[in-house]
């Protein structure tokens, strides 16, 4: 499951990602809310979102005059999982503010309190007993702090944060405990004071009422368009100080307060007009009074336009341009139908375009609230352009035009929408290799992609014989906003660059397909979801809908019913290298997040391991979690999870499988929290040998570098298996590498098996950065340089040493990280001779691509090898994985025994000769003296051509005899034993 957040969401604060989402101030049923019934000490006023940046953020407590708060505290709750995020100890006493009651309030920081759907404050009284647990925009269950268990109370009423600063929500009403009010929508704040249209010591509230005369007027009115009075209802006989407000100060302006004197029932005020240049019609005014103690008074009028009527179309609005020329400006009468809902506002398309394929007709209109107009709707919307980004401006996104806090008229209902503009034959074909080549500086949407897409900004658009180039990727599963998506390629590629040989679409480095399209059913209706496909399958229909954006790319949204589908009938592959003699096989696999729970995933990849990659001799293996997976416990040990799957392989007729690995620290190697990912070997033992070489005892395996030796036998590991450089910056949080000496067929092996950093961080290929940046890459650079510089210092000792590099590298073969990897001509990438359409181990957002890589050096870079990558799952939406494994199959046949050189002829007993020749086998090849005496070689080179041993006591000259595997040859010349 993929879990993610639609964009734009109905709380904006959410979609920016500040402080991880709304606060939501939530409370219990009323039995459990509240341990005092009724209760006397209240939480009274809120305030946690408002338009912008949030600010004055605070809580306020009501109660009883002298309450002694010490040992009180007020606790914030995320309502996304329940738990506690801020605690704040109360202090002082309450004062007396009217008739024996006061509020004390406390305030936060900004955007200190979370925005809702849903979050929550808790009042809990000294000991620990929780007062109240109170919430807005919804409910939810606390799973920590003092109301763990409790469920929280809706307050029913919030803060869309549409509204302006100084606003609040608070009880109204009169009465002495929290059950004699009423939660009210947001009116003007009052922090520490009692709520405007609050009473407190029982009685109804007298009330405030406001009149307007006349009640409709002109802007060009000016100062005194009209006069206010405002009456109290009750005593007379102290003087009164009233707030004024304006809903709308650019229409109207009211003084701030107005006085009632002693003995006045109501006063006089002035109600100046606003003239401004903006062709807005008629605007509705409310004008308020509020007074502490005092029912608060409402009364609406009327402000007339001046200027004459205007109309702004949308392609005004949308312009040739990324942002639109007229960002931040008030629009009049923008005409449109409305073609497609969202929950927080609708897709406006002009039904009259203008040919021009520069502009977009269509643009979206944010409501905040779901909107209340009906597809089909003729309207006349007038609001402020805004160009909003999804996600906030760190996550490199590009931003949508919209229109906000609109205005909308309806002209008429029932119209026809208009009709979608067909992408690719027919209709607009998008650019298939260039998504950006002017960082953004000059607007060409017949070159480039992201200027192509953005001049269809919010139309209906149609995809004809859409092919699939991704699986159906499913987001959020199982839960209330569950959406899937799809990218295809239109009239079944037609056009497109490089397709893979199984339907899909393969990147290069100068061209990540921009022909690609997202198709989501984000807002889809019943018959409008998307089907589980997988690659190649295709619709046998028209594909329609809106084209938004999120989440870096651009997306047709459907909004009608969606054509059946035409199945590939693309089956995972088998591979045809199998092991056998002397051909050593050896494959990568990341098996992303495997654990002992995937009991269905290790049956599954267990039978792939051993029908379709013919069980290997060695697999490296990445994403190997440890022994309880994601169990955040301290717990590093994998040795279950690798046991169930050798004994599932077994199981299945495949090898018994040996493996090794070393521990990780907790949680310093990246991937799923607690999961503990590594990389480790698994090997068959009836085919190839593990040296394993142990460390100095007391040496820690997770953080001491492994190194390079000349050992008794040749070339060897300081202790194998090893990690290379654990301690290196360019490992931190990331996973090491592993490196272990292997034996086949007479020769040594040094394995180096590695899982890079992900690409995560990098810029979107569609986002506001051009070209993108790849955030990642450093510090894939200084693991390709480490590696690099291991086989360095394999190579100083033994030149011809057999060395194999591979794993998820997580970059493209021809990306600078893998030529920093191949610096020096140490290593050849096997990928390299893999037919471009055939070159892919991973598929990111309909791209295939490679990932995963083999690398040979020494003397393997010229030995007979070829390479295979099994498609097993980045191609299908029910996978095993989300990699596919490569799989290179070496020959590694015994060189005929021959001997050609000794050197030097003659020395002592005791001393070293060198014995050149090929066939020389290491840990298994002797010289046998004259005189009787044989002694094993010291060491053997890495491709056998070099054998040096000690002259042994009672030696004698002549011809030498090279023995190994069965096989004897003699020296051409003699070495003579010197006294």
């Amino acid at each position: 499951m993929i879990r993610r957040q639609d964009f734009p969401t109905p709380a904006r604060i959410a979609a920016v990602g500040l402080l991880a989402g709304s606060l939501l101030l939530g409370s219990l049923s009323m039995a459990q809310a509240f341990t005092q019934n009724p209760a006397t000490v209240f939480i009274n006023e809120i305030h946690y979102d408002n338009t912008g940046t949030d600010a004055g953020e605070a809580v306020e407590i009501a109660g009883p005059a002298g309450t002694d708060l010490s040992g009180w505290s007020i606790v914030l709750y995320n309502g996304s999982g329940g738990a506690v995020y801020t605690t704040t100890a109360l202090g002082g006493t309450i004062p007396d503010q009217q008739n024996g009651f006061g509020t004390v309030a406390v305030s936060y920081p900004s955007n200190g309190i979370q925005n809702g759907s849903p979050d929550g404050i808790a009042l809990v009284s000294p000991g620990g007993t929780v007062v109240q647990f109170l919430s807005y925009e919804g409910s939810f269950a606390a799973t920590d702090g003092p109301a763990s268990g409790l469920t929280s109370t809706d307050i029913g009423v919030l803060e869309t944060g549409s509204e302006p600063l100084g606003l609040s929500l608070q009880l109204t009403g009169s009465g002495t405990v929290y059950q004699d009010f009423a939660w009210a929508a947001p009116a003007d704040d009052s922090f520490g004071q009692i709520n405007g249209s609050q009473g407190f010591g029982g009685g109804p509230l007298p009330t405030l009422s406001v009149a307007v005369s006349p009640a409709s007027f002109s802007e060009a009115a000016g100062a005194a368009a009209a006069t206010g009075t405002v009456t109290r209802t009750g005593s007379a006989a102290a003087a009164v100080s009233v707030n004024l407000s304006s809903s709308d100060a650019s229409e109207a302006v009211v003084p701030a307060t107005v006085t009632l004197a002693a003995g006045a029932s109501s006063a006089t005020f002035a109600v100046d007009a606003v003239d401004d240049a903006i062709s807005d019609g008629s605007q509705a005014v409310t004008i308020t009074a509020a007074a502490p103690g005092f029912a608060t008074g409402t009364t609406g009028l009327t402000v007339t336009d001046d200027e004459p009527v205007s109309v702004t179309l949308i392609r005004e609005i949308q312009g040739k341009a990324q942002i639109s020329p007229k960002n931040g400006q008030f629009v009049s009468n923008v005409p449109g139908i409305v073609t497609a809902k969202r929950s927080n506002g609708f897709y406006l398309q002009d039904p009259a375009p203008d040919g021009d394929e520069g502009t977009s007709e269509a643009i979206f209109v944010f409501t905040s609230s779901a909107p209340t107009v009906a597809v089909g709707d003729s309207l006349a919307v007038s609001g402020t352009v805004t160009e909003f980004i999804p996600g906030g401006a760190s996550t490199g996104n590009l931003s949508i035009t919209e229109i906000t806090s609109p205005a909308i008229t309806v002209v008429s209902s029932g119209n026809p929408l208009p009709a979608p503009t067909v992408i690719g034959v027919g209709g607009r074909v998008p650019p298939t290799q260039v998504i950006d080549d002017d960082g953004l500086t000059s607007f060409d949407p017949t070159t480039d992609g992201i200027d192509f897409y953005e001049s269809l900004e919010a139309m209906r658009v149609q995809v004809n014989a859409a092919v699939a180039t991704s699986p159906t990727l499913t987001f959020n599963e199982g839960e209330s906003d569950e959406n899937s998506e799809l990218i295809v390629l239109a009239d079944g590629g037609a056009g497109a660059a490089l397709r893979t040989d199984r339907g899909g679409i393969v990147i290069r480095a100068d061209d990540f397909n921009p022909e690609r399209l997202f198709i989501g059913d984000a807002i889809a209706r019943p018959g409008q979801t998307l089907p589980k496909v997988n690659v190649g399958d295709s619709f046998s229909g028209p594909v329609t809908g809106v084209l938004d954006y999120s989440f870096g790319n651009f997306k047709l949204l459907i909004t009608e019913t969606l054509p059946g589908t035409a199945s590939a009938a693309l089956k995972p592959e088998q591979t045809t290298l199998a092991a056998g003699g002397s051909q050593l096989t050896i494959a990568s696999f990341n098996v992303e997040n495997l654990d002992p729970g995937d009991t269905e995933r290790i049956a599954g990849l267990a039978a792939a391991l051993t029908d379709n990659l013919k069980a290997p001799d060695i697999l490296v293996l990445q994403e190997v979690q440890d022994n309880n997976g994601p169990t955040d416990d301290g717990t590093v040990d994998s040795t279950t999870t690798l046991a169930d799957l050798a004994a599932a392989i077994a199981g299945v007729g495949g090898p018994a499988y040996d493996f090794r690995f070393i521990n990780p620290v907790n949680n310093q190697d990246g991937g799923e929290p607690g999961g503990n990912i590594r990389v480790a070997f698994l090997f068959n033992p009836a085919r190839v040998s593990f040296i394993d070489r142990p460390a100095p005892a007391g040496t820690d395996l997770s953080t001491t570098a492994v190194g390079a030796v000349s050992g008794p036998s040749g070339l060897e590991l300081t202790f194998s298996p090893g990690r290379i450089d654990p301690a290196n910056p360019a490992f931190d949080d990331s996973r090491k590498p592993l490196v272990g000496e292997f034996f086949f067929n007479g020769r040594k092996l040094f394995v180096v098996g590695n899982h890079f950093n992900s690409k995560g961080g990098d810029t979107p290929l569609f986002g506001a950065a051009q070209p993108p940046v790849l955030n990642s890459e450093p510090q894939r650079l200084g693991q390709a340089t480490a590696v690099n510089g291991f086989v360095q210092s394999l190579l100083a000792i033994d030149p011809k040493a057999s060395v194999i590099v591979l794993g998820d590298l997580n970059d493209f073969q021809f990306s600078p990280p893998l030529a920093t990897l191949q610096q020096g001509g140490l290593l050849t990438n096997l990928i390299d001779r893999v037919s471009p359409s055939d070159a892919y181990t991973f598929n990111f957002q309909g791209n295939s691509q490679v990932l995963d890589h083999i690398l040979l050096g020494g003397s393997l870079a010229a030995a007979p090898a070829e390479i295979d990558i099994v498609h097993l799952d980045t191609e299908f939406t029910d996978a095993l994985s989300d990699h596919d494994p490569p799989l290179a199959r070496l020959d590694l046949t015994l060189a005929p025994l021959t001997a050609t050189g000794i050197s030097p002829t003659s020395g002592p007993v005791g001393s070293q000769i060198t014995i050149t020749g090929t066939g020389f086998v290491s840990d298994g090849t002797t010289v046998r003296f004259r005189g009787g005496v044989e002694a094993s070689a010291v060491a053997v080179n890495g491709d056998g051509t070099q054998l040096t041993v000690t002259v042994p006591a009672g030696a004698r000259s002549g011809r030498l005899a090279v023995r190994t595997s069965g096989r004897a040859v003699l020296t051409p010349n003699r070495f003579v034993v010197t006294p």
